[in-house]
């Protein structure tokens, strides 16, 4: 039975088992920083054979096309249970750079996806060519019911809506550092300030009485850099 998912990104037609397997994927995508906001789908399940490039893989459910396809992202969606490989258009001149990825162990796949699955577990790469699989490889295979309660378990037990993208590995003394450099640049300086001309954003750091422009608050912030450099010893 088709059902509509709606993300952060918009929304496809997938089955009962996308519907709760994706939240928890791109959770565990948001926990490994490999996304700012969401996965992006080009392409859901039950396509009715519209999409003649997939070979009837779409027309079920358990099937989705990424706009993503880094190494890093196909190693977690095949870790929480899908077979998922980086399409490109050295494969087909109908392919554009993206991820297909068919839910392992989902009922609802329609027989080309369920033979992609197959091709999966033999290492090849699901296509007409039956070529060696090119995605990387993970250990153990597991369905997407058992990728579910895998991400569960990374997640511990956090439910996906409470999930948020962590902050940088960067420290105010790191990020002042690299201010620092950058404003000993007189060119990226002056571009700043002439970029800046009469933007305000609501703050008086030489207490006129003014509201300063972004150009004012880069001087004040090179002056305050310039202390904490001689702080430093730099």
């Amino acid at each position: 039975m088709p059902v509509t998912i709606t993300y952060p990104g918009g929304s496809f037609t997938g089955c009962s088992c996308l519907q709760e397997w994706w939240p928890l994927v791109n959770a565990m995508a948001l926990k490994r920083r490999l996304i700012n906001e969401t996965l992006d789908v080009s392409q859901g399940s039950f396509s009715g054979g519209a999409v003649t490039a997939s070979a009837g893989t779409h027309d079920g459910g358990g099937v989705l096309d990424l706009r993503q396809f880094s190494d890093k992202v196909i190693t977690l969606l095949r870790e929480a249970g899908s077979a998922a490989w980086h399409r490109t258009p050295a494969q087909s001149a109908a392919f554009p750079h993206h991820t297909h990825l068919v839910l392992v162990g989902c009922p609802h796949l329609a027989s080309g996806a369920a033979d992609q699955v197959d091709s999966y577990k033999r290492g090849r790469n699901g296509l007409a060519s039956d070529g060696p699989d090119d995605g990387p490889r993970v250990n153990p295979l597991r369905s997407w019911s058992e990728g579910a309660d895998w991400c569960h378990e990374q997640l511990g037990g956090i439910t996906p809506t409470n999930i948020s993208p962590q902050e940088p590995d960067m420290n105010q003394e790191t990020f002042d550092l690299l201010m620092l450099n950058a404003l000993k640049n007189p060119a990226i300086k002056d571009a700043l300030a002439v970029a800046a001309n009469g933007a305000t954003y609501g703050r008086d750091l030489d207490q006129d009485g003014k509201t300063d422009t972004l150009g004012q608050m880069v001087a004040h912030m090179s002056d305050d850099l310039a202390k904490l450099a001689r702080k430093l010893g730099l």
